[in-house]
């Protein structure tokens, strides 16, 4: 079954609010020294980053606005084919500083799409 710019929303709201969950109470030392989060944040980031990947895929104009969205593919990019350049710092920065701020505007996008 194919999916459509609305489940592929509803996939990045479940991913971010699972890495939410795992991060939880969580410093940036405890990330750090925790690699099963650290893996399982870096794999919702990348199912982020491709749910973004594909809607840009068949419908760019979705996206207009959903903040910094190119910069999530980029990661996503990163994450599956550069891992070993991953900067485990500037990953939980993102988690901590611009996830709220994407999962708000894909939470509003998701409202529009429902009218």
């Amino acid at each position: 079954m194919q999916h459509d710019d609305n489940a592929y929303f509803h996939d990045i709201v479940a991913a971010g609010n699972e890495i939410l969950e795992y991060t939880a109470g969580m410093r940036l030392r405890d990330y750090l020294n925790d690699g099963r989060t650290r893996r399982a944040v870096e794999r919702c980031l990348a199912i982020i980053g491709e749910a973004l990947s594909q809607i840009r895929k068949r419908n760019e104009s979705a996206l207009a606005a959903i903040p910094n969205y190119q910069r999530v593919i980029g990661l996503r990019h990163l994450l599956i084919h550069e891992y070993t350049d991953i900067n485990d710092t500037l990953i939980w920065t993102a988690v901590e500083q611009d996830l709220p701020e994407l999962l708000k505007s894909i939470q509003t996008e998701l409202h529009r799409i429902k009218r």
